[in-house]
């Protein structure tokens, strides 16, 4: 299932395998594991011949709900993630606010009118109003961010309804050290260089490079990593007009991030918008310090003295500072690092899962008789 929402969700089931359910999967797919356990059923909903990600989400929406009815009657709980299908349900497990996103002044919509841009306008408009119903329809729901949690509860939803529980995070292979394999580091880097790291997708402005490039400007005893795809990227072409190409490694897109943290010094992720971002909560979990935005959902985890977080991330002075305190000081540095993991340490995927299955059996004995099965959208 991936990392991200199909990682919760499978950490979620194996957590309640764990403790004696069974389980009914509705899915246009599922980890391999899942498929010869006795204990998953699983309704295969086919859309990939749908020509797009908004009809494919309304297709499945569709015969989802279709599913759902036929089988209510054998299920104790439902948990569903979002304006996924029409049908009631028990528990949304939310990872993204459509309506706080189209209003946002960073939607990559903004001052564009071609095509692409349209249907991103259509697509988030369309999400914004079936959630709003999926809200509506569902006895609780679950932010992975006290930042989402305030959007949810801004649609009218009432507070009390409202729970937060957190991403996780494998700290498993995300960990300390400096065991990174030698063919993920760029072998042009100085020894003397302090290696700041940014990742994420780069090829529209909402992950806030731009402004990181700007900063650099100021450092130049610090050298950049850049993973994500630069096909159709404007930033190599940016880091040139501004200087700094010969500071910046734009490393394409990157399966090593574990080995890329730690060989870093310092993790940059100043984003516009972030319903959570479970790549700052790795760098934290790999002990290097990290600079970002308050407009990032999981920058709440970060205290002060685990990392600096700018209360607005286009303001590249502000960003500049906090880039040259960490810089200046490896002390301050190996501290943050140290308080980020120990944050992390506490914020792993089983302990997530476990937050997730106390609330479903918790919500079992206050509506329905005790839990047979579950089942997940």
């Amino acid at each position: 299932m991936g990392d991200g929402q199909g990682r919760v969700n499978l950490e979620v089931i194996l957590e309640a395998l764990r403790r004696g359910y069974s389980i009914t999967l509705i899915a246009s797919d599922i980890d391999e594991s899942l498929r010869s356990n006795p204990a998953v059923t699983w309704f295969a909903v086919d859309v990939d011949s749908v020509p797009s990600e908004l009809l494919r989400n309304q297709v499945f929406a569709w015969k989802s709900s279709r599913i759902l009815k036929r089988i209510r009657n054998h299920v104790d709980l439902v948990l569903v993630n979002g304006a996924i299908t029409y049908a009631d349900s028990d528990i949304n497990a939310v990872h993204m606010v459509h309506s706080a996103w189209l209003a946002s002044p960073y939607h990559s919509s903004r001052g564009h009118y071609d095509p692409g841009a349209l249907y991103q306008l259509l697509y988030t408009f369309v999400n914004a109003r079936w959630e709003r119903r999926a809200f509506r329809k569902t006895r609780a729901l679950v932010a992975v961010s006290g930042l989402l949690g305030e959007q949810i509860i801004s649609l009218g939803i009432p507070e009390d309804k409202v729970r937060i529980i957190p991403n996780g995070v494998d700290v498993t292979e995300f960990h300390p050290g400096q065991d990174a394999a030698p063919q993920s580091i760029p072998e042009d880097i100085p020894e003397d260089r302090v290696v700041c790291l940014f990742a994420g997708d780069i090829k529209r402005s909402l992950k806030n490079l731009d402004s990181v490039l700007e900063a650099l400007r100021e450092h130049e005893s610090a050298l950049l990593l850049v993973a994500g795809d630069t096909t159709g990227s404007h930033y190599p072409e940016l880091a040139r007009r501004l200087g700094v190409s010969d500071r910046v490694r734009f490393l394409g897109y990157r399966r090593d991030l574990p080995d890329l943290m730690r060989r870093s010094d310092i993790f940059v992720f100043p984003s516009r918008y972030e319903s959570f971002s479970l790549v700052l909560l790795e760098a934290m979990a790999s002990a290097i310090p990290v600079v970002t935005a308050s407009t990032v959902g999981a920058a709440s985890l970060v205290s002060e003295s685990a990392g600096i977080v700018l209360e607005d991330p286009d303001d590249v002075a502000s960003l500049s500072r906090a880039m040259g305190t960490l810089i200046a000081s490896p002390e301050l540095r190996e501290s943050m690092g140290r308080a980020g993991r120990e944050i992390a340490s506490a914020c792993t995927f089983a302990r997530m899962a476990e937050d997730y299955v106390d609330l479903i059996e918790k919500m079992c004995v206050a509506g329905e008789p005790a839990m047979k099965s579950s089942s997940g959208s």
